[in-house]
């Protein structure tokens, strides 16, 4: 008797895991959401639940995806990882780096129209105290990716750099602000406006963002 039971709960494991393997394989295809100097990767199924769940969130996405493309076609080294913190934390690191090693960094917080930053329980987004959290989780999720630790001291020493990312719609005509965190202060910062681009006057930077919107609301229908 206790053989047979033996044998009958061999054969339901491997029932169970043989039709687990099969619907991992039924999993929705990989979506690569920007082909060129983009490594975000989701399943149609989170983005359904996340991205598409309001026309703010779907704006959101594009602003932030449409940052990564700004910055790594201007040199920039995307750090990958971030992304998939972006509801909590860090929208994008990026970095330079030579022989030696990484020299430069950089973060950004991607905001979309009249959105604005933040004050969270490690202190408002973009401040010291707010990025040296979000590092030390993006650790701690990514063991393997070494970068984070070395940012993170970057980021302790007081030489990286803080950006504000802001896509403005415009009735069709949209146009980017960037903004320079002046005062990384610990737990609060100030700005700058240092620059204004009107992407419908540039035919590559509108071109991209035409695609990545339409791909995104296509995703999210």
């Amino acid at each position: 008797m206790k053989k047979n039971l033996f044998f009958m709960f061999l054969t339901l494991t491997l029932f169970i895991n043989n039709s687990y393997a099969f619907y991992m394989l039924k999993v929705p295809k990989i979506v690569k959401i920007v082909k060129k100097g983009i490594s975000s990767y989701k399943t149609k199924k989170v983005i359904k639940k996340t991205v598409c769940s309001s026309e703010n969130a779907i704006n959101g996405e594009i602003t932030e995806i449409f940052a990564i493309y700004f910055y790594t076609s201007s040199g920039w080294k995307y750090l990958k990882g971030t992304h998939n913190l972006r509801r909590n934390g860090i929208d994008a690191i990026f970095y330079k780096k030579n022989s030696k090693g990484i020299y430069d960094v950089l973060i950004i917080e991607a905001k979309y129209n009249g959105s604005s930053l933040k004050n969270t329980l490690n202190g408002k987004q973009m401040s010291k105290s707010w990025i040296l959290h979000n590092l030390k989780k993006l650790e701690i999720k990514y063991p393997d990716e070494k970068k984070y630790k070395t940012i993170r001291k970057f980021v302790e020493k007081d030489i990286y750099r803080g950006e504000i990312f802001k896509l403005i719609p415009n009735n069709g005509k949209p146009f980017v602000k960037l903004y320079k965190v002046k005062k990384k202060g610990f737990s609060s910062i100030a700005l700058y406006e240092y620059r204004k681009i009107d992407i419908s006057k540039n035919a590559k930077l509108f071109s991209k963002f035409s695609k990545i919107s339409k791909k995104m609301k296509k995703l999210c229908k």
